[in-house]
């Protein structure tokens, strides 16, 4: 439970006096009180926030310069809501309803850009957080309000619309006409960068005049809505416009924002796909598979494993106000999470009835860290993130460190550039084997983490000279058990260990059983 839990949560194994402190620990409700502590951490707040940055499209090839710290704004907007455990419903309306000027007039509007330009030339850090919106969403390269659609529907009601853009599926009820009224709900934003503005277009002029390659600063752009001239998608056969609806509901009136319509209809108690949505995708991450599967397909062709329990989360996550971890928390505390992965006789052959917890394989970024973390090592990617940065901080989509760009595609990180949830891969492959095997990257790790740290001084001299004793030998032997899986080695573990490392004699034991225990299923998948 103990690594399940951190490795769901806040993405690395525990540490040593960690995992001690939580055996000793004799309190009847110490499960939950850790859940509690996990749930409130900074790195869970960042786990979700890449998480989210997948769903939302954090597409770093999509945005313009400097691209890396506009993925980094837009990953740190994130991060900071769910540190604040803001309602998942003002979250999305904070993305949905986005403007670059928030009610502010241009003139401070564009203060506040340079204040955030400048500071992204030397560094990640920015004020872009403290937004109430994410103007970010909308400031992508060639961004079609098709393309808008086809997210929104994706990432909020977990619906796949693309199919509708030619033809109506089959198996699906939604027409052509469907889409092209949800694609004209976006058809009133705009991003421009001061054809109508003075004190933005002086503002352009003023940057391209800098001549200084190092203070430069990128070009402004804004996210306006027009209700006066809304662009809308012609019908497929009458070629007229099509009205504005969201999918299944009444055709909105022409008068005010379309998002801001569109949001309330969302979070309505009526509208089933929000609150379901949100609670399959939570569901997911903690056991690996939705009760709606895949997550992003909420179909009358794509029904639940067990409707009544989906039904009863997204009542409870409504009534909640849209409270994330208050569903985290009774998934976290439920049997079913904390079942065994050993299985029995009765749920051995189980895939689908959450019978037992079944061993999953882990993000790309979180297996970095839980590789990191159980070696006792601390990166440091100045490129690709701000300093003191985790794997699960690092926000571009495209990284220029060699090491974490290899990691990063052995697991399956995705470019965020399709509407699918397909697109990160979390499944066993071989080069992930040959990864930890092989790579001279996590070998040169192991030897220079945690084992550096317990053989450092006079300890490595002695046991070379045959001076520490069998005891000392043992109760490295159980730490590295214990930062790797978790778990203290059992009697036949201890004595192999014991055996092979007295047998080299020079220390190099040590760095083998590290290896061996990196490269065991039980250390790479979360079970």
């Amino acid at each position: 439970f103990l690594r399940r839990v951190y490795i769901d949560t806040i993405g690395r194994v525990p540490n040593v006096m960690e995992a001690e402190r939580f055996f000793r620990d004799t309190h009847p409700e110490k499960r939950d009180r850790i859940i509690d502590t996990l749930l409130s951490h900074p790195d869970h707040a960042a786990l979700w926030a890449t998480k989210m940055s997948d769903i939302t499209g954090n597409d770093t090839l999509r945005l313009y310069p400097p691209a890396e710290k506009r993925s980094q704004m837009w990953h740190d907007w994130l991060r900071v809501r769910f540190e604040q455990n803001m309602p998942y419903d003002q979250i999305v309306r904070g993305i949905l309803v986005a403007t670059s000027r928030e009610g502010r007039s241009e003139k401070e509007w564009i203060k506040a850009a340079e204040n955030n330009d400048t500071s992204n030339i030397s560094s990640f850090k920015s004020n872009y957080s403290n937004r109430e919106t994410l103007d970010l969403f909308w400031k992508r390269k060639n961004l079609k309000k098709e393309q808008v659609g086809e997210r929104v529907a994706a990432a909020f009601l977990g619906i796949r619309l693309q199919c509708a853009r030619c033809h109506k599926h089959p198996y699906d009820r939604w027409t052509q006409v469907d889409y092209r009224a949800f694609a004209g709900l976006f058809g009133q934003v705009k991003v421009h960068n001061g054809a109508q503005n003075k004190d933005l277009v002086e503002e352009n002029r003023r940057r391209k005049r800098i001549k200084e390659k190092e203070k430069r600063l990128p070009q402004l752009r804004e996210v306006v809505v027009d209700p006066k001239s809304p662009r809308l998608m012609p019908h497929p056969v009458t070629r007229k416009g099509v009205p504005p609806a969201p999918l299944g509901a009444e055709t909105l009136d022409g008068k005010g924002d379309y998002r801001r319509k569109l949001w309330t209809w969302m979070r309505d108690p009526e509208n089933p796909l929000f609150a379901h949505n949100m609670v399959n995708r939570i569901w997911k991450h903690y056991f690996g598979i939705g009760i709606v599967e895949p997550v992003d397909d909420l179909s009358d062709a794509n029904p639940p494993s067990h409707p009544h329990l989906l039904d009863s989360l997204a009542r409870d996550f409504s009534s909640s106000g849209f409270d994330i971890r208050h569903i985290e928390r009774r998934i976290l505390e439920s049997r079913a999470y904390q079942f065994s992965s050993t299985p029995n006789r009765a749920n051995s052959e189980d895939r689908k009835n959450f019978a037992r917890s079944y061993p999953r394989n882990l993000m790309a970024e979180v297996a970095v860290d839980v590789i990191h973390s159980a070696l006792g090592i601390k990166e440091r990617w100045r490129a690709d993130a701000p300093e003191g940065s985790r794997a699960i901080d690092v926000a571009p989509s495209i990284v220029r460190d060699g090491d974490l760009r290899h990691a990063f595609r052995v697991f399956g990180r995705p470019t965020r550039g399709p509407v699918c949830d397909c697109e990160r891969t979390t499944d066993p492959a071989l080069p992930q084997t040959l990864h930890l095997m092989a790579d001279a990257d996590v070998y040169n790790k192991i030897r220079n983490g945690r084992l550096r740290q317990y053989l450092s001084g006079s300890a490595l001299r002695r046991f070379q000279r045959g001076e520490m004793s069998d005891d000392e030998v043992t109760g490295i032997i159980r730490n590295l058990f214990l930062s790797t899986l978790t778990r203290y080695p059992d009697e036949r573990e201890a004595r192999v260990a014991l055996d092979n490392v007295k047998q080299q004699g020079d220390g190099t034991g040590f760095t083998d059983i590290m290896w061996a225990l990196v490269n065991t299923r039980e250390f790479i998948l979360n079970h």
